[in-house]
């Protein structure tokens, strides 16, 4: 919460009975002074630790339990609270907690008294406790001792719990192995990694890809590789759908099934078959073919699909393919700190490790998380927009775009199919029939895709030959290249400047460094006299200088 919402809730209580505003993620304390908030360390450790078990929340001290307040005097519950030394009351009530819990202590002053607020976050990657090894959770406004129901939910709950590498409790659990499905995963496998028919046994082919674990069957191997009935009987039902939706709204297709994720697969590869068409176009007596679902971005949103889902959750992984686009989605929620916004460049995270591992070993999942990079190139190589990340309501859902094509930047990326990168294609994209784009808008819309979006727009201008950066007083630019404008419909053209290559040059070394002097500014762009690189420099609308009188970009 911030200091408004602070101040909303402390007026609140000028008319509102104190107990009706707290909830599962506020609590109210009356202690009237700081020697009796040590003496209460431990209960309110108890109200911490069933806080960060839950959504996280705040405490706010100073003010008086409604049913201490007598003809409805609501006012007087603000009693306020002593003015302490925060960092000392972090100390104390952190040694009554379990370590790793990111307890904030604060002084908030509020109708001329003060309070304390105590905020601590939700417990993400370990299970909270108190000091003498006590688990709370929140429940409505009470803090309750966790069940042991409670305690197994709430770790299955944590950011590095791995539901797929449990152990199968089962006497024989390896016949709960589909023998058909297992058969084919053994051919595929060795046509995978090219080493011909495994001369091995099924139990080492098993070990050797993650299925078991020193012998013993895990969950993520029984749902990679198990029969229907075994997975249902020990997982729970596990489904999936395909359906395919007509303009007007109909489902000529739309089949559910339930079993493994080898089994659905290969369902949803041999679907993509039959909804698969292919078209074409000539330009400059060259003929190009294309399909109208782009059949590798398809097969890694099917695979990132899986391998992310949640499958303590009820629901389906469901692809439904519309008019328009592709809609991938299965049950769950985006991990951490990953975000739709940051999703396309965050490191790899996987919610199901054991799972993720045998779908590496199998080949069929990037070690190194390409697999979004690989839908978007695959779908901007052809003039389609970049795949749509969405997280809601307890889902997940992948958007690619299918049908729509621009011949133009088909044809300018055909020869390099292999070589352009997201970055490179998107300019592309952003520059067909746009003429030009300012340098700004373009790092900001790259931001998603790019650590370091300056360097890569740098790099993919001097790589792909279609694009080219011009320059004024009022800012850089990246345009579509002259002997390009026809295929790139760039009608119109931003006046360059005489110093053009001199302003790329100050803009490009500024976005490395910050901030540089004159004198370097002027070793960098080349003129021979002081003075005349600062004439230049102070024309420039798009740089200032700063306190330390450091040139630095606007």
């Amino acid at each position: 919460m911030y200091d408004e919402d602070y101040a909303h809730i402390i007026a609140a209580l000028e008319v509102t009975p104190s107990e009706a505003l707290e909830s599962d993620t506020l609590e109210f304390k009356g202690y009237r002074d700081c020697t009796m908030l040590y003496s209460k360390a431990t209960d309110l450790a108890k109200e911490l630790v069933a806080l960060a078990n839950h959504k996280g929340g705040t405490v706010i001290v100073g003010i008086k339990d409604s049913s201490d307040v007598s003809n409805d005097d609501w006012p007087s519950q603000l009693a306020g609270f002593d003015r302490v030394d925060c960092l000392e009351v972090t100390k104390r009530l952190s040694g009554k907690l379990c370590s790793g819990l990111n307890l904030t202590a604060k002084n908030f002053v509020a109708k001329e008294k003060n309070f304390l607020i105590i905020s601590i976050p939700q417990s993400k990657k370990t299970i909270a406790m108190t000091s003498d090894a006590k688990c709370y959770i929140r429940s409505g406004r009470d803090s309750l001792p966790m069940t042991p129901d409670q305690v197994i939910e709430t770790v299955k709950g944590l950011t590095g719990y791995d539901w797929s590498a449990e152990i199968i409790d089962a006497p024989d659990s390896k016949e709960l192995i589909d023998p058909e499905l297992l058969e084919q995963a053994i051919d595929e496998y060795s046509t995978l990694n090219d080493v011909g028919h495994i001369k091995t046994s099924n139990e080492h082919f098993l070990e050797q890809i993650g299925v078991t674990c020193d012998g013993a069957l895990t969950k993520g191997g029984l749902l990679f590789l198990g029969s229907d009935v075994a997975i249902t009987h020990h997982l729970g039902l596990v489904e999936y759908r395909f359906s395919c939706m007509s303009p007007g709204g109909s489902l000529p297709i739309n089949n559910v099934w339930q079993g493994s994720i080898w089994k659905s697969m290969i369902m949803f590869k041999r679907y993509l078959e039959g909804v698969t068409e292919y078209n074409s176009f000539e330009s400059n007596g060259k003929r190009y073919q294309y399909p109208n679902i782009c059949r590798t971005a398809y097969e890694e949103a099917m695979i990132n699909s899986l391998v992310h889902r949640d499958y303590t959750l009820d629901g389906l992984s469901s692809v439904e393919v519309k008019h328009d686009c592709v809609e991938f989605s299965n049950p769950g929620n985006l991990l951490d700190d990953i975000s739709p916004s940051n999703i396309f460049k965050h490191p790899p995270r996987h919610r199901n490790k054991a799972l993720a591992s045998i779908l590496m070993k199998f080949q069929v999942l990037d070690r190194a998380g390409m697999g979004m990079k690989r839908i978007n190139i695959e779908c901007m190589r052809l003039g389609r927009s970049a795949a749509q990340i969405e997280a809601h309501n307890g889902y997940i859902k992948n958007t690619i775009e299918i049908d729509n094509i621009i011949e133009d930047i088909a044809v300018l990326t055909t020869p390099y199919k292999d070589e352009y990168d997201v970055v490179e294609l998107f300019l592309i994209n952003a520059l067909y029939d746009n003429s030009y784009e300012s340098i700004e808008t373009l790092i900001s819309r790259i931001s998603p895709f790019s650590e370091n979006p300056w360097r890569d727009i740098e790099r993919s201008v001097s790589r792909v030959d279609c694009l080219d950066f011009v320059a004024n007083e009022d800012g850089i630019y990246v345009t579509a290249d002259q002997k390009f404008k026809e295929i790139m419909k760039a009608n119109l053209r931003v006046k360059p400047s005489k110093k053009s290559s001199e302003l790329i040059a100050t803009y490009s070394y500024l976005q490395k460094s910050g901030s540089a002097s004159s004198e370097k500014l002027q070793k960098i762009t080349g003129f021979t006299k002081l003075k005349s690189a600062e004439d230049f420099l102070n024309e420039i609308t798009f740089i200032q200088k700063n306190d330390s009188n450091q040139w630095i970009i606007k």
